[in-house]
């Protein structure tokens, strides 16, 4: 059974009410952090924390374990003997003198700056406005240039086009995206300073691409100050957008959820996502910008809204929605019946070299049933096989897909007969007629599959 179609199920019978799933907390460590690159100093340089008395964990070699937290010691020098890099974030080794103890660990680099400690050069970050900007709030003043270097991303008004919108129309994006309120705007500030209060950050509305034009969104950026890396080559400091304030208010009201990963229990219960992501709780906001991905383990599960669910996104503050019309609800591995043909939500048969496939586990249980021929249907595809002499073997396909560089266009390909290739029958725009409905066009007929390849 595929894990991810039971961590679907499991999740979304918790989210929307479903009874007899179980909630199990997660366990384990920290992964294993490769270093891939290393530097050493000598004579150690002095650095200290930029925000005294916050939280920055100081890890273990290769990040497994949290040693010490530099919160709890204010007022230190920090001595960087060395600098690493692990899953591409530069970590310093670090160590103070506390009392008679050393104090020693790896610290991302974004939480110290370079010099000695003193009183008054740990940073407070100040607040501004540029109305005239678009800027709703900023921890950094509005500037070319910061610390005498140059920045990029500055002015919000001028930022890369942002295409995550661009199949939704500009009434759609802006009816969930309108002028922020002074409320809204401290209800942003506070969270995201509540999880990162280093964060050095600002709300601004910056362009998005939409299917008819171009509008202004809200969004939270990330500020990177301009730094020098391990090869001593100069980089400028950068804006980049971190997530819409859509997403960000929708995290802050109702938190982040529960991860999907951790509510699975090992039931054959579960869901099958047919159709593609929406950016809004709306039936014209589908978005491609996630390449019509399946809900993943590290995913969370926030809430119902109207006939969505709200989905979280791991290491992000980002989130999207499913059409509960999309969702095919297996209550076992038996097959089920849609319009008079039998589905099964995993695969039935693999290659085995280039000339010939083999029956899966779950293929062979299908024969062993007397079953003949069957669908095997899941996200953005459809897979119809017969059984011959024993082994299922393909004889229609369909599947769904988004066009290499457009946000907006839809592809219908399809198969009829063994061995035969994939033909292109059909390309939409989202959010126009029909083309969100992609349930309909993967459990037609295979008659029907033939008369498009006519």
């Amino acid at each position: 059974m595929n894990l991810r179609k039971i961590a679907l199920a499991t999740a979304l019978g918790a989210a929307i009410g479903i009874a007899g799933f179980a909630t199990q907390p997660e366990t384990g460590h920290a992964a294993y952090y490769y270093w891939t690159k290393t530097k050493n100093y000598s004579p150690a340089k002095p650095y200290h924390q930029k925000a005294q008395k916050t939280t920055a964990y100081l890890w273990s070699a290769h990040h497994q374990y949290r040693v010490h937290n530099m919160k709890n010691y204010p007022g230190h020098t920090w001595n960087v003997s060395q600098s690493v890099k692990m899953r591409g974030a530069i970590y310093y080794r670090v160590s103070t003198q506390y009392g008679a103890k050393t104090v020693s660990g790896y610290v991302w680099r974004g939480y110290v700056t370079a010099g000695t400690f003193a009183v008054g050069n740990d940073v407070i970050f100040p607040s501004y406005t540029y109305s005239s900007k678009g800027i709703y709030y900023s921890t950094v003043p509005y500037a070319a240039t910061y610390g005498g270097k140059s920045v990029t991303g500055y002015d919000p008004s001028t930022f890369l086009t942002n295409g995550e919108y661009e199949a939704i129309s500009t009434s759609v994006v802006n009816s969930f995206t309108p002028e922020m309120s002074t409320d809204q705007i401290n209800e942003v500030v506070a969270y995201v300073t509540k999880n990162n209060p280093r964060k050095m950050f600002r709300i601004a509305k910056v362009p998005f691409s939409t299917s008819d034009g171009t509008t202004m969104v809200p969004v939270v950026q990330d500020f990177t100050e301009p730094y020098t890396d391990t090869d001593d080559m100069n980089h400028a400091g950068q804006w980049q957008t971190e997530a819409p304030v859509f997403d960000i208010l929708a995290l802050a009201e109702n938190g982040r959820g529960s991860k999907v990963g951790s509510l699975l229990d090992g039931s054959l219960s579960n869901y099958s996502l047919i159709g593609p992501r929406y950016a809004f709780p709306n039936d014209n906001a589908a978005v491609l910008d996630r390449n019509l991905s399946d809900i993943e383990v590290s995913e969370s599960i926030i809430k119902t809204v109207g006939n969505y669910v709200m989905i979280g996104e791991p290491y992000t503050n980002k989130i999207s929605f499913v059409k509960a019309s999309d969702l095919v609800k297996w209550e076992s591995a038996s097959p089920q019946t849609v319009n008079g043909l039998s589905y099964v939500p995993y695969v039935i048969s693999q290659p085995q070299n280039v000339t010939s496939v083999v029956n899966t586990s779950e293929g062979n249980n299908l024969a062993a049933q007397g079953f003949k021929s069957m669908r095997s249907i899941f996200l953005d595809m459809m897979e119809e096989h017969t059984l011959k002499d024993g082994v299922w073997q393909e004889t229609a396909h369909a599947t769904i897909d988004g066009e290499s560089n457009d946000g907006r266009t839809v592809r219908y390909w399809v198969t009829v007969g063994e061995n035969a290739k994939p033909q292109l029958v059909k390309t939409a725009k989202l959010n126009q007629g029909t083309t969100n409905d992609f349930r309909s066009f993967l459990t037609q007929p295979t008659a029907s599959f033939a008369t498009l390849l006519k």
